[in-house]
């Protein structure tokens, strides 16, 4: 009886995991508010932090077109973090549980960073190389679901 426990509590926790991963391949816009709400709940999934800058605009947008075309193959949502709805000019992410920079694709799990990819780092990249930057690293995530729960 206690295994049987056990096994529907692992299934469970298992499930609620995978539901922070899958979807269409859309982008799921986040205020403020949302984005804390999400790391004080300890929930899952990636996130794409736009610049507040507005000439980074541009590379958001063609970041943004590369991320939605993997994430869809992929069948997972994103969440966005538009850092243009912050009052601040030069606004402190940490503020709002985020522990990465802008034009980031990072991946939280239960609240915590796991891992992120900086487009800054890949600005020399063509689109295919980036294309397959972003699919390896959403890959990678996506095991680590089934690692958390061994």
């Amino acid at each position: 009886m206690k295994n049987k426990f056990y096994l529907i509590l692992v299934f469970s926790v298992f499930c609620a995991i995978l539901s922070g991963c899958s979807g269409k391949g859309e982008f799921i816009q986040m205020t403020p508010e949302d984005t804390n709400d999400f790391m004080l709940n300890e929930e899952t999934g990636f996130f794409y932090v736009e610049s507040f800058l507005e000439v980074d605009q541009e590379l958001d947008d063609y970041n943004k077109e590369v991320i939605q075309t993997v994430a869809e193959d992929e069948n997972i949502d994103i969440y966005l973090f538009k850092t243009a709805e912050i009052s601040d000019s030069d606004p402190d992410l940490e503020d709002y549980g985020i522990e990465t920079r802008t034009r980031t694709l990072a991946y939280y799990q239960e609240g915590k960073l796991i891992g992120e990819v900086d487009f800054r780092d890949l600005k020399n990249f063509s689109r295919h190389e980036l294309n397959q930057e972003v699919q390896y690293f959403i890959k990678a995530m996506k095991k680590n679901i089934g690692k958390s729960l061994e």
